[in-house]
């Protein structure tokens, strides 16, 4: 029988673990995962294997080779694009002449597919999706079926007040040759938000089939450490090498002291050598590897050739190949380690670090934030369109260069694209490095120079542009700096694009264009006209004209007094101004502060007798309100009043 195995796999949430392999290529079990689906394939008789390459093929090609070793005939094939899932698989179509099962690189599974393909045959299905349960279904696409296992409802990654169904899409798939008719040429096609849909509106031979067995999509660091516990724990039928000594696995010409102790269930790989005392518990160590005297090992993974260094402490943390640990240094819950990192002498790793590969940290260190490889990023990039970090650590020029260079290969050369900033001095050394990035790339840029991020919004709405880059002092934190990437409508930019700007960002493979082709960086101050504008064209001004209004406005400091001081007086309002200056000082409130202000408020406008007061916060994107009797509102309060 054939299977399609999709192995294109960045690993991109894995990272500093895949930085120099292909997700499928990580050890589970001190064996490839895309070693594991290859045996289980074996086991149902998938003989003829087509294997699915993008991200650094040669790895794969090495592993598998012809497919000898796995008792199958492997072919492989690379698409030059991102075709997409449904895609990918049309790419193969010559090569495809029978029902073929489709499977995830990315996934551990011991799945029964030949009672998968036998449902499949017996339905005379067109395609059939494996379904398996799960406790969070969030981030995968849930689906409902009928009595008679007819796919009837699907949604991908729900929030909790969509979840109808706790029975997921586990990407395994049974096609049929025909379903080849359904995706398009050479462009690119999704099963669960493409071709699925459209085979439920056309109402075609699509069932779901209820499976049982092991599942575990290995999409993130926590992810990794949880399926190593759950083999060690024995929840999931995975095939190993080397004897079993009770709870012990133990690899070819291993050396192990007698005064060693292990606790729980170990994996050993080949090549190992144990020094006197060590204690190892619930752990896999991969070949190589050696144990010094009494180190202790609890809960964590180590891959090929690492060495731990004497009295040295491990616990539930993962080590790529060729991690070198000092005496006496101690690694913590959650520490994920990239290759050839070498670690001083009684140096401490707090938890939740990240280092990237080949980094050196000195003895005596104590570690508490990520160490990255040049400036990749500790984590993914985006948060809902927003990238934050520490300025000048974190958020260097270094960083935000790459990152225009990565917006611009994204938006693509001779477009056009608005950006803009605060008045906090590192706010315009990112934004000017950011630029330069962009530029770089072709992009031609119109600089707004301090304008407040509503007036970017507003500016995109109708343009040709084909997004914005805001660049602010974050409002809550005064040591981190964020980087807003909007959209040509002005919204947050959305996540499937994010993911393809990280992408680019962490793989670096763009090209620059030459020097005739380099952007062109403008200065404008048209969006304030536009702003203005629309603005005022929303307000019947002349209702404002007979209510004769006295109203209190606290700037906070911020872009919000470039622009409304002008637009209120246009509306007859007799205002009375706070804060209405520039100052970086205050773009960082504190809670504490905010308080502060409100009181200050509200003893302003019962004291003028103002009709109303209001702050706006130095994001330009929140509004406070105090009436005329003191009391205030915010968030949905004053949403509802508006």
């Amino acid at each position: 029988m054939q299977a399609v195995i999709m192995a294109g796999g960045f690993g991109t949430r894995l990272r500093p673990l895949t930085m120099n392999i292909p997700k499928p290529m990580v050890p589970i079990m001190n064996r490839p995962l895309i070693g594991h689906i290859m045996h289980l394939l074996e086991q149902h008789n998938f003989t003829d294997i087509i294997v699915m390459l993008f991200f650094q093929p040669e790895l794969i090609r090495e592993y598998l080779g012809d497919g000898t070793d796995f008792g199958a005939k492997i072919t492989y094939l690379q698409p030059e694009v991102d075709l997409g899932t449904a895609g990918c698989v049309k790419f193969a179509r010559n090569y495809i002449n029978d029902t073929f099962l489709v499977i995830s690189g990315d996934l551990l599974t011991d799945a029964n597919l030949t009672e998968f393909y036998n449902f499949h045959k017996n339905l005379k299905a067109d395609a059939s999706i494996f379904l398996t349960k799960v406790q969070n279904p969030l981030q995968f696409g849930i689906i409902m079926t009928d009595s008679n296992h007819h796919v009837n409802r699907f949604l991908e990654k729900p929030s909790w007040g969509e979840v109808f169904s706790d029975r997921i899409n586990s990407g395994i798939y049974m096609l049929e040759p025909s379903i080849m008719d359904k995706i398009p040429d050479d462009q690119e096609f999704d099963f669960s938000n493409n071709l699925f849909p459209k085979m439920l509106n056309e109402k075609s031979a699509l069932f779901g089939f209820p499976g049982e067995g092991y599942w575990k999509d290995i999409g993130n660091l926590d992810e990794y450490l949880a399926v190593h516990r759950d083999c060690l724990a024995g929840k999931v039928c995975v095939s190993g090498e080397g004897n079993s000594e009770e709870d012990v696995i133990l690899g070819s010409n291993t050396e192990i002291s007698d005064t060693v102790k292990f606790a729980g269930s170990v994996v050993i790989g080949n090549n190992v050598k144990i020094e006197d005392k060590a204690y190892i518990q619930n752990s896999v160590i991969g070949d190589g590897a050696v144990i010094q005297k009494k180190a202790r090992i609890t809960n964590s993974v180590l891959w090929d050739n690492v060495q731990v260094g004497e009295s040295s402490n491990i616990k539930n943390a993962v080590a790529a190949s060729r991690t070198r640990t000092g005496r006496s240094s101690t690694i913590s819950d959650k520490v994920f380690i990239g290759e050839d990192v070498v670690i001083g002498d009684r140096s401490i790793i707090k938890s939740q670090v990240k280092i990237w590969p080949k980094k050196t940290i000195a003895s005596d260190t104590i570690l508490s934030t990520s160490l990255v490889w040049r400036d990749r990023w500790l984590k993914e990039l985006f948060t809902d369109a927003r990238i934050s970090g520490v300025a000048n650590f974190e958020i260097t020029p270094e960083f935000a260069a790459r990152l225009g260079s990565a917006l611009g290969a994204f938006w693509g050369a001779g477009s056009a694209v608005y950006t803009s900033r605060d008045n906090d001095k590192t706010s315009f050394m990112v934004a000017n490095a950011v630029q330069s990035g962009l530029m770089s790339m072709g992009i031609n840029l119109e600089a707004m120079n301090i304008a407040p991020i509503p007036v970017v919004r507003q500016a995109l709405r109708g343009s040709v542009k084909k997004g914005g880059i805001h660049i602010r002092r974050s409002p809550y934190d005064e040591q981190k700096i964020d980087i807003v990437v909007l959209d040509s409508n002005g919204l947050d930019l959305h996540a499937n694009k994010c993911k393809k700007v990280e992408r680019l960002f962490f793989g670096e493979d763009y090209a620059r264009v030459e020097q005739s082709a380099v952007g062109i960086l403008d200065y404008t101050a048209r969006p304030y006209d536009i702003y203005r504008e629309n603005f005022l064209e929303t307000l019947d001004k002349d209702i404002f004209k007979q209510l004769k209004m006295t109203v209190v406005v606290d700037f906070s400091f911020g872009p919000a007094s470039n622009i409304f001081p002008a637009l209120l007086s246009k509306l007859n309002l007799d205002v009375v101004s706070l804060n209405a200056f520039l100052d970086p000082a205050y773009l960082t409130v504190s809670k504490k502060q905010r308080k502060e202000r409100i009181k200050r408020l509200k003893t302003i406008v019962k004291s003028l007798d103002a009709d109303a007061g209001f702050i706006i916060d130095t994001t330009c994107e929140r509004l406070f309100l105090v009436d005329n009797l003191g009391r205030y509102y915010e968030n949905v309060e004053l949403l509802a009043i508006i």
